[in-house]
């Protein structure tokens, strides 16, 4: 039978649990509080001695049954208490359930994220076939697909990509699936390898091939799918625009709403995407080039404001569809968009031209102009210089124009 005593303001309790004296702390200073908490701490105690009396009576039980048959009956066990459910669901059911939670579908990398959810799928049925029930997805699991992915030779970042988005939807659907720990969650990713930048920044005349190629002038239109053709076009025109005088990324870039610029359109106000979990510590402000006001100015936005319809609705469909638009484009004019990569672990060659080109475009020309980094920062929406640095290229002449600066501290020079 449990008591309670009073000591040093505090109420105690002593009981006897499966044969042992237990003492506790109830941590309150009234004894109304303190019976409560005192049934709370029985139940506790009861639980407990309850489970572990079951869990001994059903050891007894499989070690009763035949070898063959004990393996199956542990999974089988294992399975229902990690999911808490008799009827758990399989991967496909699991991805069903989590596309349809609200928004998952708006995402920009619900296709990508469709494919590598594809990818695991196969990997666990090549593991364990149709015997497979998702009791299975335990941390020992979880860790064996890492090694996997990790010996098949893709980066170490498309890995963290490929983890993080595993543990989303598993912990976005533990509801449904039953899991009482998420596989993925304890599992820490593996560090980042610093290598070369993923791009370089396009030259000027690289930028002015691009325009002139995109620019569609003014051609006879004889059929709706040249219509189309032609607007596109037009569209990837005007992206480029923003992408080179704006600095903006691809999203941010075939997104552009009428919104984000002043009346006169001569400043761009926006919140990139990429950030925009910092709200309007984010908010970028960048005054618009000429060239691309006039374009702006010319340009007629949708209904909703949108200046690039097309490539904005291709881009919500699959954003790495039009980043590859892009890069086609620039394989057309005969630019090299690819090179070996020497990062070890990697078998295939890596991008070094793209759309994002422009961003670093934007900031290595301004600096070879002596803009004061600072300034670029801020219109780059870099945190810190050293990011800004990370995406400006300096090549050897800009070096000696810095070098020749430097005053002759000897004196001697006419």
């Amino acid at each position: 039978m449990a008591t309670l005593f009073l000591r040093k303001g505090v109420w105690y309790t002593r009981f006897r649990n499966d044969g042992k004296d237990i003492w506790r702390s109830t941590g309150e200073k009234t004894k109304h509080k303190a019976t409560l908490r005192l049934a709370r701490i029985l139940q506790e105690h009861h639980a407990a001695v309850t489970i572990n009396r079951l869990t001994d009576q059903l050891i007894e039980c499989l070690s009763e049954l035949p070898a063959d048959l004990q393996k199956e009956e542990r999974k089988r066990i294992l399975s229902v208490l990690s999911t808490g459910t008799r009827t758990p669901m399989s991967l496909p059911q699991i991805w069903k359930k989590w596309a349809t939670l609200p928004g998952v579908k708006d995402r920009s990398t619900f296709g990508e994220d469709e494919s590598r959810w594809k990818k695991f799928t196969v990997w666990i049925e090549g593991r364990f076939g149709d015997d497979f029930e998702i009791g299975h997805l335990t941390r020992a699991t979880a860790q064996d697909y890492i090694s996997e992915l990790s010996a098949s030779g893709i980066t170490r970042h498309t890995i963290n990509v490929h983890m993080l988005m595993l543990r989303k939807v598993l912990q976005e659907t533990t509801e449904h699936t039953g899991l009482v720990l998420n596989p993925f969650g304890a599992i820490k990713l593996p560090a980042q390898v610093k290598s070369a930048p993923a791009r370089r920044a396009l030259t000027d005349e690289e930028i002015s091939l691009i325009l002139n190629k995109l620019d569609p002038g003014v051609v006879e239109v004889r059929c709706r799918k040249n219509a189309r053709v032609m607007n596109r076009k037009h569209e990837w025109y005007g992206a480029t625009l923003v992408g080179a005088y704006c600095g903006l990324r691809l999203m941010d870039s075939v997104l552009l709403n009428r919104k984000d610029l002043t009346e006169d359109f001569d400043v761009l106000v926006i919140i990139p995407h990429k950030n925009s979990r910092y709200g309007e510590k984010a908010r970028l402000i960048v005054p618009v080039h000429p060239v691309l006001q006039e374009y702006l100015r010319n340009a007629e936005p949708d209904r909703d404001g949108y200046f690039f319809p097309q490539i904005r609705q291709r881009y919500l469909n699959r954003g790495s569809d039009v980043s590859r638009d892009f890069i086609r484009h620039l394989k057309s004019l005969g630019l090299q968009t690819t090179e070996p990569d020497d990062t070890k672990g990697r078998k295939r060659s890596r991008n070094i031209l793209g759309f994002h080109s422009l961003r670093y475009s934007f900031a290595t020309i301004q600096r070879a102009k002596r803009v004061d980094p600072h300034i670029v920062s801020q219109m780059a929406g870099h945190t810190t210089i050293s990011m800004t640095n990370i995406y400006t290229s300096v090549d050897l002449e800009q070096k000696k124009i810095s070098i020749k600066l430097l005053p002759d501290f000897t004196g001697k020079s006419s």
